[in-house]
């Protein structure tokens, strides 16, 4: 809780950050506010983490919209790691290429990063202001059908070198391979 107390002659206030994180003043890492609809874009950070409130555990996404007029926005999504919301995490490995066996299986969310999706935004008020939710994630090709991409050609080559790299660095991206630290 904040500890505010006033300066004496109300001119001024005296504020305790001692349980306050700093940020060096340094812009928030807020989402982009995007246009409702459908995006390709490429994860470009996937982490472990907690939500502040309740501690949920959950995979914390940042995409990078990787085509169109909005390239280079990015966007989050929070995957929460909870019987409820499972489906979702297993929509977004599988929307990108993750193979996901019907068992118990440990992941890592790093195996995520690099790869590619297309992403559906919705709008959502929170805290007074408008932001982009990621509402589902589904197959790059699938958009590419949907929107007759021109660029697939390119992009398929540049996706065959980032896979050529990645799979010297790691054999194989299914599940069962994957370690999750919670």
């Amino acid at each position: 809780m904040a500890k505010v107390s006033g300066g004496g002659d109300g001119s001024t206030v005296v504020v305790d950050f001692s349980d306050t994180e700093s940020r060096g003043g340094k812009r928030s890492g807020r989402s982009a506010h995007l246009p409702e609809g459908d995006y390709a874009a490429k994860c470009i950070e996937a982490k472990l983490d907690k939500s502040s409130e309740k501690e949920t555990p959950g995979v914390f996404v940042t995409y990078e919209i990787s085509k169109g007029e909005y390239k280079g926005k990015r966007v989050r999504d929070a995957l929460w790691l909870t019987d409820k919301s499972l489906w979702r995490v297993r929509q977004t490995l599988e929307a990108m290429g993750i193979d996901v066996p019907s068992k118990r299986v440990k992941i890592n969310p790093k195996s995520m990063v690099g790869k590619t999706v297309a992403i559906t935004l919705e709008d959502e008020e929170y805290e007074n202001r408008v932001r982009s939710r990621v509402t589902d994630t589904f197959l790059l090709s699938e958009f590419d059908e949907l929107n007759g991409d021109e660029d697939e050609e390119e992009d398929e080559d540049e996706e065959d070198e980032d896979e050529e790299e990645e799979s010297e660095e790691s054999e194989d991206t299914d599940l069962d391979e994957i370690d999750l630290d919670i």
